[in-house]
């Protein structure tokens, strides 16, 4: 699996438009080569949102994020957040067993640690990482896309510089800037989406669904996770307006429905905590788990 594969299923984001896309020197470029549906690439990243907001996760926060939570066991030896990574691989790798498909989707991918393990573990099919920041997915391509010696500075949050790893060029990796709700893909394009922590984060979660829906094959599967309010204790009443957008489990589960996915697995409580600074300070989150599918043919 290579990246030639890559224009079988990309497509123009612009919903009123999916036009088959193109290479145009540093530029990817929609067929109906309309001026404002070409898309610029930086540093091996196309940008398909490139005016997106995405808050704060800037380039001291993906460092922070990668080093401490997605990559912790491996820079800190730390594995407060591995159950929930692990939980996904598991859940994902279980439905993979008997998809023939080749392509995966982690939207939202952040950092990129779950695009790194479902690619190792599916070197013979191609997965793309989408996530609205340009920093976190830099940190998703120092981790995937090059074979340097990667450590990372976390003296601001009193661990010092952590250990190192190596990181692991992927080739079967892709990654894109762009938005969740109006993807860059055809339709009906992947056997398998990871949606880990993105759906409280997002401001139309309906838009999200949909858009899963639209990209699922049938008979294809969502792995969803969302904590549904990241403000833990008694911090939950100040719920931002995007949490309050999805705020319960049952409501949740009615909208997967209500986008027309259908609910074959789910369950409540797994824990998710982030290590907050080297004196073992963590925030620990109540995490629902979903494994929807697209049930019905185009």
């Amino acid at each position: 699996m290579t990246e030639e594969y890559l224009f079988d299923w990309l497509r123009c984001p612009v919903p009123e438009c999916r036009g088959e896309l193109r290479e145009d020197a540093d530029e990817i470029v929609c067929m109906w080569n309309q001026v404002s549906h070409r898309y610029c690439t930086q540093e091996g990243l196309t940008l398909f949102a490139p005016n997106l907001s995405s808050g704060k996760y800037d380039k001291e926060f993906a460092a922070y994020y990668a080093g401490a939570m997605a990559y912790g066991s491996e820079l800190l030896h730390l594995g407060a957040s591995e159950g929930l990574y692990r939980t996904v691989m598991d859940l994902s790798t279980d439905l993979l067993s008997g998809m023939r498909s080749p392509l995966i989707l982690d939207l939202g991918c952040g950092v990129g640690r779950i695009t790194r393990d479902l690619a190792r573990r599916s070197m013979d099919r191609m997965v793309v990482g989408l996530d609205a920041s340009l920093p976190m997915l830099r940190e998703a391509h120092r981790f995937t896309r090059t074979t340097a010696e990667i450590s990372v500075d976390l003296s601001s949050r009193g661990f010092g510089r952590t250990g190192s790893t190596h990181a692991q060029r992927l080739n079967n990796v892709v990654l894109l800037q762009g938005d969740a709700a109006k993807t860059p893909f055809a339709d009906a394009a992947f056997a398998l989406v990871a949606s880990v922590n993105l759906l409280d984060r997002v401001p139309d979660p309906m838009a999200v669904l949909r858009e899963i829906y639209r990209i699922l094959k049938p008979g294809g599967s969502c792995v969803l996770t969302s904590p549904l309010n990241w403000m833990p204790g008694d911090d939950y009443t100040r719920a931002s307006e995007l949490w309050n957008e999805l705020p319960t489990r049952d409501q949740v589960l009615a909208a997967v429905k209500a986008a027309s996915l259908h609910v074959d697995q789910w369950f409540d409580g797994l824990s998710y905590r982030e290590q907050k600074d080297a004196r073992g300070n963590t925030g620990e989150w109540s995490t629902l788990v979903i494994v929807c599918s697209r049930h019905n043919t185009l």
